[in-house]
């Protein structure tokens, strides 16, 4: 009897255990959102000229790798980075300024990658 009784003490125990956690665990689901800390949204384009300043002087091959990365626009990232296309632009006209081939081959491989991902119709394709 004894013996039960510590069996039953225990098993309630536990299932109190276990229903203490079932609520946290409940209350995690509910909150969870709430108790994230603010991230930063990553939006190019809020300052065009300012971002152009300190992106446009990245070694090439960045750029070469940045604009040959088919997933970077296939799954729209780079819609996500430079939501209005103004940084874009700024970097299309600074790559056609440059009378260098590997600026030339850039600003070809920037329209390309717009016109297949970015403008249709003369709009942004989101």
């Amino acid at each position: 009897m004894v013996i039960t009784i510590i069996l039953l003490n225990r098993r309630l125990g536990m299932t109190t255990i276990l229903q203490k956690r079932k609520g946290k665990l409940e209350t995690l689901k509910q909150n969870w959102k709430e108790n994230l800390p603010e991230l930063p949204e990553i939006n190019f384009d809020r300052t065009p000229e300012e971002s152009f300043k300190e992106i446009k002087d990245l070694e090439l091959r960045y750029w070469r790798k940045i604009l040959e990365n088919e997933k970077l626009w296939e799954e729209g990232i780079m819609n996500v980075l430079f939501k209005e296309g103004k940084t874009l632009s700024l970097l299309y006209n600074f790559f056609r300024e440059k009378e260098i081939t590997p600026y030339k081959n850039l600003e070809t491989m920037l329209v390309e990658k717009l016109k297949k991902y970015w403008i249709k119709g003369g709009e942004k394709n989101d």
